[in-house]
């Protein structure tokens, strides 16, 4: 999947994340497994749809707090800044 593709399912799934009110940094395995299933449902592989959802809550986060460090945040994550 291409840059653009990926950044609209983000978009996508973060919006679906601030419907649902489900926490920003919401770290329950189950929870989080509702949205890996959301993120397959929207044709993302599923070896990515982990790494696709923990994208949308980082950028919620970030999105969120004007104060966040990008490169500390997404070490949290596991997602690789270059």
């Amino acid at each position: 999947m291409d840059d653009s593709e990926r950044n609209k399912i983000v978009l996508r799934i973060a919006s679906k994340i601030q419907e649902d009110g489900t926490a920003h940094d919401e770290q329950d395995p189950s929870v989080m497994e509702q949205y890996i299933k959301y993120a397959v449902s929207l044709d993302v592989p599923e070896s990515d749809a982990p790494e696709v959802v923990a994208e949308s809550f980082l950028y919620l986060q970030m999105k969120s707090s004007p104060d966040e460090d990008p490169l500390q945040k997404g070490d949290t994550f596991g997602v690789g800044f270059s």
